[in-house]
């Protein structure tokens, strides 16, 4: 019977262990995304057959810079 419980336990210990990676991981996702966002721009455009085509960029650069403005407006020195 005791095994049964060390089994048990074992599980529900790696299930708090993933639950909390899960947790990390879309947190860290959801910044790196809100970053990148913050960080594109519009590299192309054009309006074709009734439609419109835009083209978003993001490199390294610009969400550095991105980041840097909104530094600069939050009274922030970089």
């Amino acid at each position: 019977m005791s095994r049964l419980s060390d089994d048990q336990a074992s599980r529900s210990e790696k299930t708090r262990q993933a639950q909390r990676f899960a947790s990390i991981l879309a947190e860290r996702i959801h910044d790196n995304s809100s970053a990148i966002i913050k960080g594109a721009f519009v590299s192309y455009h054009s309006f074709e057959d009734g439609r419109v085509i835009v083209e978003l960029t993001a490199n390294r650069e610009s969400i550095g810079a991105a980041r840097q403005i909104s530094r600069l407006m939050s009274g922030v020195k970089p």
